[in-house]
């Protein structure tokens, strides 16, 4: 299965108001979890998140200041395997935290410099 991600530049409030949510811990070791006016969860470095259907939204820092967003839609329940060294803040859409792996669908949350940075618009 091919997952389609669309790029785009976010902002750094966008960025910081994603990771400074009051996270819960959930079901999951290592994953945190903020249900309030956003639906949004905190995966700890080298863990993974299940969530069924529907579609994310997740921030990367990149050189000279610039944040990219991350718009992913999610057709079939998922495993987001973070493989940073640090946490990562994900925005859920439509989608649910699930308790237990569902299928055998992996997301790989990489380490990763976007190249053409300046071609996202």
């Amino acid at each position: 299965m091919s997952v389609d991600i669309f790029k785009k530049l976010g902002t750094k409030d966008q960025y910081e108001y994603l990771r400074n949510l009051n996270y819960q811990p959930s079901n999951l070791p290592n994953v945190s979890v903020h249900y309030g006016d956003i639906r949004a969860i905190c995966i700890d470095k080298k863990s993974s998140a299940y969530i069924s259907e529907g579609s994310i939204q997740s921030f990367s820092q990149q050189p000279k200041g610039k944040i990219v967003q991350y718009d992913i839609p999610v057709n079939q329940p998922v495993e987001l395997r973070n493989e940073t060294t640090r946490k990562v803040y994900m925005k859920l859409d439509e989608s649910m935290l699930l308790d237990e792996k569902i299928g055998d669908v992996v997301l790989h949350y990489k380490p990763m410099v976007e190249e053409e940075l300046e071609n996202i618009t």
